[in-house]
Formats: structure tokens, C-alpha cells, sequence
């Protein structure tokens, strides 16, 4: 299983103090052997097994038009690409000439292996469920909770 950085999880817990059992919301701090892993802010050491904890991620529609730009940046802006601007809205702007411009909207961009590596690691960067997790249930929805 392949674990964004800095990607909250939800756990179940236990509250020693009203002898009861809580939710524990924590950063994942280590993946450990067999399944198990421990949680930054659970000072106590303990390892959740993985199946009884869930991904706290955020939707695929809760991108904003901020994040499609960065995204948009990412795509269209390398060492052989420099002669691109991505402009508002998923607007790209090649630049033809000094003086010239020409502006195209991306709505089906083709992908060769180096563009799929960029979306996949944008996604996982930016805790976006694209698998379906949330739907299925092996996820939860950060925003609501």
C-alpha cells in the first residue's frame, strides 16, 4: 500500500481515562512489519493494524482551480515545454513566437508515461481519493469529519 506523506488517517482508540472507545484522527508516523503501523501523534507507541484503520482523503471533486493550475503547471512545464503558460479555467497558452500567442483549453490531454507518473504523484501530493476509497468505504471523506 502506497501512503501519500503527511496523509491523515482515522483509527479506533482507546480512552483510558473514561474507559472508553474513541476515534483517534493522527498523521501516519511509521509503517511498521505485518501489516501494522504507528501514528504520530499517539504518544503511547502502539501499532494499528492496517486494516482497521481508514485514509482520510478528499474527493476528486474537491480539487480546486488553484490545484488544476499547479497540476496544468506541472504538465506543461518542463525543460522541453518552457514555451507554455497556463493561464485560468485549464487555459494553456503556447507561445508561438515573442510576439505571438495562441490559447487552447485542455479538456482531453493524451499522456505518455512521464505525464501519468506526474497526475498519480499530484493526486497522492495532494490526499485526492482517485481510486474510489470514499465511495467503497475504505476511505473517509476529510471534509466531513
Amino acid at each position: 500500500m502506497r501512503i501519500p506523506y503527511g496523509v491523515k488517517v482515522m483509527a479506533p482508540g482507546w480512552d483510558d481515562d473514561v474507559n472508553e472507545e474513541i476515534t483517534i484522527i493522527s498523521e501516519v508516523y511509521e509503517l511498521c512489519t505485518d501489516g501494522y503501523l504507528r501514528l504520530k501523534e499517539d504518544e503511547t507507541g502502539d501499532q494499528y493494524y492496517i486494516d482497521d484503520v481508514k485514509l482520510c482523503l478528499r474527493p476528486l471533486s474537491a480539487l480546486t482551480e488553484k490545484e488544476k493550475r499547479e497540476l496544468l503547471n506541472r504538465l506543461f512545464t518542463d525543460e522541453h515545454m518552457n514555451k507554455f503558460t497556463v493561464l485560468d479555467k485549464g487555459v494553456v497558452q503556447e507561445i508561438e513566437h515573442e510576439s505571438s500567442t495562441k490559447n487552447f483549453e485542455v479538456l482531453y490531454p493524451t499522456f505518455d508515461p512521464k505525464q501519468c507518473s506526474i497526475y498519480v504523484d499530484f493526486l497522492y501530493d495532494h490526499q485526492i481519493d482517485f481510486s474510489g476509497l470514499i465511495e467503497s468505504g475504505d476511505a473517509v471523506d476529510i471534509s466531513k469529519i
